[in-house]
């Protein structure tokens, strides 16, 4: 069973850990880690924030389950015994490849018989692992 993590609070550790926007409605799946990784993606594309460079944010992502009710799907928070939801905060940086081999500096990955390129790459600064916000 796949689990499932969603956006709890992005912070911009560069300009004194201000609070920016973000779409608390998009679910991200795997180890909380990776969750965070797409998370961090999603923020900084196009969709979200149009950056092009270095993009650095704090991000905290919460287990949640998805649960049919009434043909609707809800979510809700995966709690620990004392009651406590589980999140997992990290600083994330995604830089862009400079890859002197390709004009556009993207590395190229074979998959599948398909050339995929790949123009950012995401690493984790610091995590902070499990964390108790109220």
């Amino acid at each position: 069973m796949k689990r499932t993590f969603q956006i709890v609070s992005v912070t911009k550790p560069g300009q004194k850990s201000s609070v920016t926007k973000f779409d608390n409605t998009k679910l991200f799946t795997g180890e909380p880690r990776n969750a965070a990784m797409k998370a961090m993606t999603h923020l900084c594309s196009k969709k979200s924030k149009k950056i092009k460079g270095v993009c650095t944010l704090t991000v905290v992502v919460a287990e949640v389950k998805v649960r049919m009710v009434d043909g609707v799907s809800a979510v809700y928070p995966v709690q620990d015994s004392s009651g406590t939801p589980k999140m997992y905060e990290y600083k994330l940086k995604r830089e862009k490849y400079h890859d002197e081999e390709t004009s556009d500096g993207s590395v190229r990955v074979e998959f599948n018989g398909q050339t995929i390129p790949f123009k950012y790459h995401v690493t984790v600064i610091e995590s902070r692992g499990r964390v108790i916000r109220t």
